[in-house]
């Protein structure tokens, strides 16, 4: 008959991932191809093709670690730290590729307007040389300057002065003034940089933003 008292032994097994590999083979590397991409966004876009190479270099560059890194893992079917650490830095670097996009579409769309301002600036040129050449001869006046504008198929409205005691009277304005307003119309404001202006800051701010939430659940085992 077997006795009811019996001998028995109990075992409990720690186990405790070291983070050393995980910093010198996937932390450090990315955080180096995130700050080159950042580094994107203070070379103008007047580079052509050298900023899209960068970016697109970092992008594929960070995409190759990831997929070496897995290839080194066994396949779980969970979201372990280190993919939510790739796919954090990877989509860092992607920003960064569709940053660019946006600021080269608004500086075509710049560079357009410009062209189309020239011409028309031009074509006042041309005007302000039929009118003094007609008011050399004495045979025009404004109303005849009006009528060959709106051949050009433009528009002369009348013009806010301002003078030198600040104070401002609205007037039809004077062919000088014309031909300075079209001069300084060819001007357009360059919305490209601003964008860049703007992810200079948002970039290294949101990435910072994510390491301070990302390692603290990393210590604490909860990304584990």
């Amino acid at each position: 008959m077997l006795s009811d008292y019996y001998s028995w032994l109990e075992v409990d097994f720690v186990f405790q991932r070291k983070l050393s590999h995980f910093i010198v083979a996937a932390t450090i590397p990315t955080v180096i191809i995130v700050i080159v991409a950042y580094s994107s966004f203070w070379i103008g876009v007047e580079t052509g093709p050298a900023r899209f190479i960068l970016t697109v270099t970092t992008f594929l560059t960070l995409t190759t670690q990831f997929a070496g890194l897995k290839s080194n893992l066994p396949p779980v079917s969970y979201i372990t730290g280190l993919d939510i650490w790739m796919l954090g830095c990877m989509f860092f670097v992607f920003s960064a590729i569709i940053e660019l996009a946006v600021v080269n579409y608004l500086d075509k769309k710049r560079k357009l307007k410009i062209e189309k301002r020239k011409q028309e600036s031009e074509d006042r040129r041309r005007l302000m040389k039929v009118m003094r050449h007609e008011e050399s001869k004495n045979l025009t006046s404004f109303p005849t300057l009006m009528c060959i504008d709106h051949a050009l198929h433009t528009k002369i409205q009348h013009k806010e002065v301002k003078f030198s005691d600040n104070h401002t009277h609205n007037e039809i304005p004077s062919p000088f003034h014309l031909e300075l307003n079209e001069i300084i119309r060819v001007t357009e404001p360059d919305k490209g940089i601003k964008v860049d202006c703007l992810m200079r800051v948002l970039y290294p701010l949101l990435f910072i933003i994510f390491n301070i939430v990302y390692w603290p659940l990393l210590l604490t085992q909860n990304l584990l």
